[in-house]
């Protein structure tokens, strides 16, 4: 909301400049090599950034033509695969649109807030608070694959779950909620 970003990096914490006047605003950010990528559904776009010297680029637009209305999750792990309100996940590659699907899917997506991969994982895990728990699918193999609902992992006692990340090794999962970190 403000435009500024902020930056760790080597110990230190300062805020990231951009070649922009700000930042455009957006509901999620990810990174990927030197870039990062603010999700503006509100725009219908992906602003892209590059890491410059001393500052970012100003910001090109990442999308093409997908409509980003109702997304809501963002992660990229070189294809850029976004997660919209009512479960629906859509797949960018160099910008262009790409078909997702998920074979055999034994559960609804529908209340699914957050999705996360990286280069390192085999799979996609999509964060469901509603109900609970991780939905875990396979990532594609390639722009004609499909994706295959691996499982899920359930957590009963937790309340309030915000967000997921998962370890390059893909043993451990940390949760977020309101109050604690698992």
């Amino acid at each position: 909301q403000s435009g500024r970003v902020v930056e760790y990096d080597n110990g230190q914490i300062h805020f990231a400049n951009t070649a922009d006047q700000s930042w455009k605003t957006g509901t999620a950010i990810a990174s990927y090599g030197k870039n990062i990528y603010i999700l503006s559904p509100q725009d219908n776009q992906i602003y892209k950034y590059s890491r410059l010297r001393d500052k970012y680029s100003a910001a090109s637009n990442y999308n093409n033509d997908t409509d980003l209305k109702d997304a809501i999750s963002m992660t990229i792990d070189g294809e850029v695969y976004i997660l919209k309100k009512g479960g629906t996940i859509i797949r960018l590659y160099k910008s262009e649109l790409v078909s997702f699907k998920i074979e055999a899917l034994a559960v609804d997506l529908s209340t699914s807030t957050k999705i996360f991969t990286s280069t390192e994982l085999d799979n996609l895990y999509i964060l469901d608070p509603t109900n609970k728990r991780v939905v875990i699918v396979t990532k594609p193999k390639s722009p004609t694959d499909v994706s295959r609902y691996y499982g899920q992992i359930v957590f009963e006692n937790l309340e309030n779950i915000n967000d997921i990340y998962v370890e390059k090794n893909e043993t451990k999962l940390h949760i977020l909620t309101d109050k604690e970190v698992y």
